[in-house]
């Protein structure tokens, strides 16, 4: 009897649990991406993400030969950093948040109600 009682409470824990999973989103108030950098303020930010860039390359490259990382799953976050990097140059080194911040809205409009 104690056993049947002592699942059931674990049962209605665990759906108790479950049930209180809540969802993160970013805030996105106080996020500018319209902003116009000055040629000076590109140029410091470039030389910045280009340090980070050689560096995270470094440790990728020394994780592959260390053996930590497979050669494949290597080149995969090499390429991947290497395309993130292009497309913040492209934006002129100002990161865009659409993707997280397009149901801003929406997330306003469910805190009002």
């Amino acid at each position: 009897m104690k056993k049947l009682y002592f699942s059931c409470i674990v049962a209605f824990c665990l759906c108790l649990s479950l049930g209180s999973v809540t969802h993160a989103h970013m805030d996105c108030d106080g996020i500018n991406s319209d902003v116009e950098l000055s040629d000076a303020q590109k140029q410091e930010l470039q030389a910045i993400t280009e340090v980070i860039l050689a560096n995270k390359t470094e440790m990728i490259k020394l994780y592959v030969d260390f053996g930590v990382l497979t050669e494949e799953k290597g080149e995969k976050m090499l390429k991947k950093m290497e395309k993130h990097h292009l497309k913040l140059k492209e934006n002129g080194y100002v990161p865009k948040w659409e993707k997280y911040c397009k149901d801003k809205d929406k997330a306003k409009y469910r805190e009002w109600r």
